[in-house]
């Protein structure tokens, strides 16, 4: 019975500190897939960011163009020379002139509006941009620190299971000596009882032997 408390109490004591153990080893299980999605997501986050930036520098580049495009069309004027007929060398009447000037005008205004607009929707494209950047960068900025915090559990939980012994030793507790002390008693009994059988034992081994003597040393005075 004793026996059997003592290993009823290793075997509860181990179960404890394996049920401690599986529950750290889903923890640990638990954060590094955390820390795995996280390590992805920031590299899309730094992916698309890099895109971002390239694609700024494109439009900024582009937006430069028209802007110099812009520039030198703004600087056009109505060329003189187109108020002389080429056929007969002669100034082209003043009606003919202004209507000239004005169709000339007109294609210098919607050039411009339409470099205007071209600029307008890259200088759009490049405020987009850069305003995903910043919530990106936000958000890699929070992806890093969620990070940061299951690394830092991680190894906590860590260090906990390296400190957990694959199986335990009960042998300092004082439940475990209470028992191992009784068994000792009760071995210590047994054995005097043992012994005490022996004596016994041996006394009615030597009452039967004097006895037997007895018997020869009686017929022989017969």
């Amino acid at each position: 019975e004793l026996k059997f408390a003592e290993s009823d109490l290793i075997r509860k004591a181990n179960e404890e500190n394996n049920r401690k153990r599986r529950e750290l080893d889903d923890k640990i299980c638990d954060l590094k897939y955390s820390i795995d999605r996280y390590v992805k997501d920031i590299d899309i986050a730094n992916r698309e960011i890099t895109k971002a930036e390239e694609s700024i520098k494109c439009s900024e580049m582009e937006l430069q163009v028209v802007r110099d495009l812009w520039k030198s069309t703004n600087d056009m004027q109505f060329d003189e020379n187109e108020e002389v007929c080429q056929m007969c060398g002669q100034r082209l009447p003043q009606d003919k002139v202004a209507t000239l000037i004005s169709e000339f005008d007109e294609r210098k205004a919607k050039t411009l509006s339409d470099i205007t607009e071209r600029g307008n929707r890259l200088k759009s494209l490049v405020d987009t941009e850069k305003d995903r950047i910043e919530k990106l960068k936000k958000s890699l900025s929070e992806l890093e620190q969620d990070k940061s915090k299951d690394e830092e559990k991680l190894s906590q939980y860590e260090q906990q299971l390296s400190e957990l012994p694959q199986s335990i030793d009960i042998s300092d507790t004082e439940e475990y000596k209470a028992i191992q002390s009784q068994i000792s008693d009760k071995e210590a009994a047994m054995k005097q009882m043992n012994n005490a059988d022996a004596i016994r034992q041996e006394l009615r081994d030597k009452k039967s032997d004097l006895q037997s003597q007895l018997t020869e040393v009686n017929t022989q005075i017969a």
